[in-house]
């Protein structure tokens, strides 16, 4: 069995939260699930402000510290301890865990974090206190839930098989509905025929349980770029107004 080490410097703890938040970012559903899932369960957790991206990254000690841990590291850890963890944390931040109720908001509206565990949340602060205001955990919450509904929207729309993208596209055609466009105007043969598939009503927003239809009535068909473009805007069921917004910036 491979002998676990524990972290032993700021810098090593730090590297553990950015792998947590690579795996949350993946598009590899095992590793985002994997992360997403820690997130929810912990109890004690290092605060640390990004200057990079100016976000707090949130991770539970029982994954931060154990040094250079990942995905597989942490499965085949059957010695898993968060009490010998944050014992470790403790010693390396020396500035103690503490209740946070703005850290607590942002970690339950983020990841779901059931109501019922709040009272027992703990969290190191690795980062400036001047940034724990309440406009800073809703812009941020905020901006998590967006991106949590376009990856969603995404890869639902991923799933439609090739059958059924096949029909739709011979019926709605390869030119981009927004922008006016066929990919073998720009990128020659290898463009020919290409398109993607929007659905006008993103997924997230239809109720649980309700099927998700597939019709080429739901769905328009526009070229990669303009496809990322209209999920940046809250234009994505009207693409005559997305349209205007392109001629106002020709």
């Amino acid at each position: 069995m491979t002998k676990i080490h524990f972290v032993k410097k700021q810098s090593d703890i730090i590297r553990n939260i950015e792998k947590l938040y690579e795996y949350l970012a993946s598009s590899d559903k095992t590793l985002s699930d994997f992360a997403f899932n820690l997130m929810k369960r912990g109890r004690a957790y290092v605060a640390y402000y990004d200057d990079n991206c100016d976000e707090w990254l949130l991770a539970p000690s029982r994954f931060v510290g154990y040094k250079n841990n990942d995905y597989k590291k942490h499965k085949m850890n059957d010695e898993k301890s968060g009490t010998r963890t944050s014992k470790k944390i403790d010693e390396i931040l020396k500035c103690g865990y503490k209740t946070n109720k703005k850290l607590e908001f942002l970690l339950k509206t983020i990841f779901e974090v059931p109501s019922y565990k709040e009272a027992k949340l703990h969290f190191w602060i690795l980062g400036d206190d001047r940034k724990l205001d309440k406009q800073t955990m809703e812009e941020q919450a905020q901006k998590y839930i967006e991106q949590k509904k376009l990856k969603e929207h995404i890869f639902y729309e991923g799933r439609i098989s090739g059958k059924k993208r096949k029909k739709i596209i011979e019926q709605l055609g390869t030119t981009c509905e927004a922008c006016g466009r066929k990919m073998e105007e720009i990128y020659g043969e290898i463009g020919r025929g290409y398109i993607e598939l929007h659905h006008l009503k993103p997924f997230c927003n239809l109720d649980i349980g309700k099927e998700r239809v597939v019709t080429p009535s739901d769905f328009a068909v526009l070229c990669p770029n303009c496809h990322k473009m209209i999920h940046k805007t809250n234009e994505t069921s009207d693409i005559k107004k997305f349209k205007k917004r392109i001629k106002k910036s020709v």
